[in-house]
């Protein structure tokens, strides 16, 4: 089975992943990519609506960029309001 590598990005920040996981396909990694940023954003959310920028890379065995799933959070209140 192939092994695929799961790097978050958070702004400037990043988690490379060097252990990887052996996954079917490439939309079984497509999926886990999905459900692994998901989860995290669900605890990332920024306070004082401050917008946020969240992805998940997804690498080969090899190294090559295969995928990137993102995910934007921005809070607009409206004009009355600020």
């Amino acid at each position: 089975m192939p092994r695929f590598f799961f790097d978050f990005h958070d702004g400037a920040d990043v988690t490379l992943d060097a252990e990887g996981t052996e996954l079917v396909d490439m939309q079984s990694a497509r999926d886990e990519a999905t459900e692994t940023l998901l989860s995290i954003a669900r605890d990332a959310l920024p306070p004082n609506g401050r917008a946020r920028e969240l992805s998940v890379r997804v690498r080969g065995e090899h190294g090559q960029h295969l995928l990137t799933i993102s995910l934007g959070y921005s809070e607009e209140p409206p004009d009355w309001v600020r």
